[in-house]
This record gives C-alpha cells, structure tokens and sequence, in this order.
C-alpha cells in the first residue's frame, strides 16, 4: 500500500476499485481512492481525503486570505471513467478531489476543500475543442467553517456552504450557490475563460444566495446570473460577455458596492449608503433607503481585499465604461442621492428631488423643461431625463 504524508499526517491510501459498495471509514484518517463506479463512502471524524476518478500528482502549498495549507494537484484516473458517487464526511478538515461524474458529497463541520474539475473537453486531432463530454453534476452542502470550494471546468452544481468564512471559485455551467452567515469570496475561476472565449458553447444560469455578512462576489455572467446578498457591507460585481449576459442584483442592508459591466442589470440596492457603478448595458436601477450614489459615467474600480488577492480573473482593478440606456429609481425624499452621467447612453432618472444631486461635469451641460420632466442635455445630444422633476437642479 502506497503511503502519502500530507497535512502533517501519514496515510495509507486504500483504492476502491469494485462498484456498488458502501465503504466506511475507520477511526483514524482514511485516504480513498475511488475508481469503482455507483459508490457510497462515509467517513469517520478526522482529517480524511476522498479522490473520485482522480489519483494524486503533487502536494503544494495553496494560500488565501482565509486558508493557508497544503492541497492536492490530481487527474484523472488512467481509465478516466465517468463516476457516480455519494460521500459523507464526519466532523473534521476533510479533502474531496472528484473527476467528471455525477456526485452528492456532504461534507461535516470543519475547514474543508472540495475540489471540482467538472467535465472534460473533447478535442479534434489538431488539439481544437470540438465539443463537451456529458455534463457532469454535483450537489453539495458543508457544515459551520472557513470551508473552499474550488469548482473549474464546467458542471451543473448545487452549493450548499454552511456558516463560515467561505471561498467559492466558480466554473462554467449552471449553478445554485447558497452560503451562510460569514465573510464569503465568492469569484469566477479563471477556467470559466475557456468556456466561453475558446468554445463559444451555450450559456448557463447562476444563482448565488449569500448569508449575512462583509460578503464580495465578483463573477462573469455569460446567461443570466442573480445574486442575492443579506445584511452587511457587500461588494458585488458582474462583468459580463457583451451581447450574452444579464445580470439581477438584489443587495440587503448595508453600505454596499455595487458594479455592472457589459450587462444588461437589473440592480435594487436596501437600506444604506451604497455605491452603485453601472457600466454598458441597458440598466435598471432601484436606490433603496440612504445616501447613494449611482455612477452611469465609468471610472476605475478598485477591487477590496482580500478579493482582489485571491481572485486569479479579475486581478486589483476593473475598468468600468459607461453607456447604455438605463433607468434609474431613486429613493425615498429625505435622503440625498446623487447620480453621475457620462457623455454617452441615455438615463430616465425617476423619484429626483430637492434633496438630490446630479454630476454632469465637464459635459457642458444644459436643462430645459419638457412638460413635466427636465431634460438634461449636452453638445445637441440627450444625457438624460429627471422625469416628473422641474425644480431647481443641484449640480456637483
């Protein structure tokens, strides 16, 4: 039997190569390598590793924000069968590696990684992508701890992250993403780039529900993608594929940053004072209780930490163009809101008041009255509209 020393444990690894059996842990760390198909594995409490359809290459040292340890390098198995698998895991900081397949894991309280390759390309004789193997699924849920998901390639995968500081790295693929309470990074996996610019394959759903707390999601839309987030000071971004993504944003209470690129979004901000970038695409934005300001001009955003370090897509910054025809709803009266326009797109700007502010510098700006609207408009072009609105117009 093959012996690995990793996370300061020796290991015996055990290959399950029949199909159809119920395999059971021991009470010390197990290390399974699950060849078989149809398989159910639960684990003991402890450190134990579960490789599905993939054997280990390499040990590394893997560093975030909230992990710092070693993890696997694997591949798949020399027969590279597609494999059907359920797992339950005891309380403890558990490892799941799986290959293409169909799985249900259920990973126990503890800091545990879960990596997923998903499904495999398939290649013409030249090295080009022709097509994909079949669509492999996961579901699955984890209990309280700082818990990583790593989900590459493309997949169909339901994500059930409990409480804790989470990462989730994002794949190809429809998606639910649901977390609990905790300082969540939820992102995009670079992998999700040769989904989309080297294959040209159809577009996917993502739904992502994050719990309260300092959450930052950033993800690339190529479909239609919701997020959702609770109570906290969220960052949230959707960068988008032109033409090929829509984005809805519905962010709680708190002060959040709020940014669209290259989507068509629909954006309802809650109670606070949030940021709100809305670059090209056709927006609609809904300003909720607060102070917020909603820019349509563009500027350079700079990712927070530790996003902008454990991201390896987006990198510090995003260049936010404005553009596009969007309509913006403003809150309530007492609360003083500012917008900013661009010189390019068309906003219908609804709920303006006397309490408001508009920036239109350096655009050269003028307004006129058209019945019960403002029209605000620059070098013979329109930039906008405050509709029901003919006061006097606070300019910063």
């Amino acid at each position: 039997m093959t012996s690995q020393f990793f996370r300061g444990i020796n290991y015996t690894e055990k290959v399950i190569s029949d199909s159809d059996q119920k395999v059971l842990g021991t009470a010390n760390p197990d290390w399974f390598i699950v060849e078989g198909n149809n398989n159910v594995v639960k684990t003991g409490n402890g450190n134990d590793v579960v490789l599905l359809g993939r054997e280990l290459d390499l040990i590394f040292n893997f560093d975030t924000s909230i992990f710092s340890g070693q993890v696997l390098q694997t591949s798949p198995t020399p027969c590279n069968n597609v494999l059907d698998a359920i797992v339950r895991t005891g309380a403890g900081d558990d490892y799941v590696s799986l290959g293409s397949g169909n799985y249900t894991i259920s990973l126990s309280s503890g800091n545990n990684f879960l990596d997923d390759y998903g499904g495999n390309y398939l290649f013409d004789g030249d090295g080009n992508i022709i097509g994909l193997e079949p669509i492999s699924t996961l579901v699955a849920s984890a209990g309280s701890g700082d818990d990583i998901f790593s989900l590459s390639g493309f997949a169909n995968r339901t994500i059930n992250a409990g409480n804790g500081n989470n990462l989730i790295l994002l794949g190809s693929g429809d998606a639910n993403i649901n977390t609990g309470s905790g300082n969540d990074i939820i992102t995009s996996d670079i992998s999700i780039l040769t989904y989309v610019v080297d294959t040209g394959f159809s577009s996917y759903n993502q739904t992502i529900k994050a719990g309260n707390g300092d959450n930052q999601i950033a993800v690339v839309p190529y479909g239609e993608t919701t997020i959702q987030a609770g109570s906290g000071d969220d960052f949230i971004l959707a960068a988008g594929i032109s033409n090929s993504s829509f984005a809805k944003i519905f962010a709680g209470n708190g002060n959040n940053t709020i940014i669209t690129s290259d989507t068509n979004s629909t954006i309802r901000s809650g109670s606070g004072d949030d940021l709100i970038f809305a670059g090209s695409g056709n927006d609609t934005i809904y300003g909720g209780n607060g102070n917020d300001v909603i820019n349509l001009r563009g500027e350079t955003v700079c990712l927070p930490n530790p996003l902008s370090t454990d991201t390896n897509l987006f990198g510090s910054s995003i260049e936010v163009t404005g553009g596009g025809n969007d309509t913006v709803y403003l809150g309530q009266e007492k609360d003083t809101d500012t917008v900013i326009l661009g010189s390019s797109g068309f906003a219908a700007i609804y709920g303006f008041g006397c309490n408001d502010r508009l920036n239109v510098s350096g655009l050269n700006a003028s307004f006129s009255r058209v019945g019960n609207d403002t029209l605000i408009s620059s070098c013979g072009g329109s930039l906008g509209i405050l509709k029901g609105y003919t006061g006097s117009v606070n300019l910063v």
